[in-house]
């Protein structure tokens, strides 16, 4: 997973979500990119500890804060996807499908995963939610395959600085 600058953000240093500004501005538009191993999630990897992947487990790619626009995603396959994975569903709390639904060809690198929802911004999160892979499969410690997740986000919460001070 990224590892996301917590120098300042609503709720702390301990709140958790996407990328931030610095200082008392957030950024016009944040940019994180997250890729899913999926190899890496049935082993492990530094230190995290391996999950058994179930036959339609959900896998968090990233959390949104409240008050957050998503404003374009894309998700490529990176690494080849083994016989393993047999549909790839890309969605949030709301809806398992919101963005991707029901992938299921071609597994091979360079695939874009075709997105159900083209509207501009794509979503307007008024709680914290999640964006949420979900890989139905019958996966084993050799299944293979990643997918890459660019995520377009703008925080559109009221400046805390501006809501506090008369």
């Amino acid at each position: 997973m990224t590892v996301w600058n917590t120098a300042w953000q609503k709720g702390g240093t301990g709140a958790t979500g996407g990328p931030i500004g610095i200082g008392n501005s957030q950024l016009p538009l944040a940019v994180s990119k997250t890729v899913i191993d999926i190899n890496k999630l049935m082993n492990g990897t530094n230190n995290v500890a391996a999950i058994a992947l179930g036959a339609a487990d959900q896998v968090v790619v990233q959390q949104f804060p409240a008050n957050t626009i998503l404003v374009g995603l894309q998700a490529i396959i990176t690494t080849l996807v083994d016989s393993s994975t047999t549909r790839i569903d890309l969605g949030d709390g709301g809806s398992a499908t919101r963005y991707v639904s029901n992938y299921t060809t071609p597994f091979t690198v360079g695939s874009v995963l075709t997105q159900a929802l083209t509207t501009n911004p794509l979503y307007f999160y008024t709680t914290a939610d999640k964006l949420l892979l979900k890989l139905t499969g019958t996966y084993t410690t050799s299944s293979q395959g990643a997918i890459r997740f660019v995520i377009y986000t703008v925080d559109a919460s009221a400046d805390p600085i501006a809501t506090t001070q008369s």
